[in-house]
């Protein structure tokens, strides 16, 4: 819990701030929170190793909506010690299960579920993801095709 004392105040909202963090900082940020989100394992490599990274930072900031959230929750990530992507495993699992804890209510946690979701989508829809699996391509109900065929 040292490591969340740490990081400042977590129930206060996260503030509007001017200067958005750096492409680089954002996106060692989200890498790291995806690997923890989809470690790799025996079956499916790491959500990091399939490279979903870059397009989900492209979605997230291109919406101006998301774009604030995102920058938002990665200044509070990085502020109050080391950057959330160096930081023991340990730790970002730690941090991450008080975002989840945390809700949806709160930036935090909305930002986590958002990023959860299209890691999960953008990762099985990669073939490399699905390596391993008994699967030929996404699963579809029977008789329907996969919407990227249409």
């Amino acid at each position: 819990m040292a490591v969340l004392a740490a990081m400042g105040p977590l129930m206060a909202p996260v503030a509007a701030v001017a200067q958005a963090p750096d492409a680089v900082l954002r996106r060692e940020t989200l890498g790291a929170m995806v690997s923890r989100i989809l470690p790799g394992d025996g079956v499916t490599p790491s959500g990091e190793v399939v490279a979903i990274v870059s397009e989900i930072d492209t979605i997230l900031v291109k919406s101006t909506d998301w774009s604030e959230i995102t920058n938002n929750v990665t200044r509070w990530l990085n502020d109050g010690g080391p950057e959330f992507a160096t930081r023991p495993i340990e730790q970002q699992d730690a941090v991450l299960a008080w975002m989840q804890d945390a809700g949806t209510q709160t930036p935090q946690g909305y930002y986590l579920a958002l990023v959860r979701r299209l890691a999960i989508e953008l990762h099985y829809s990669q073939p490399e993801a699905r390596m391993g699996m008994a699967l030929a391509s996404a699963p579809q109900p029977d008789g329907y095709q996969p919407p990227w065929t249409r």
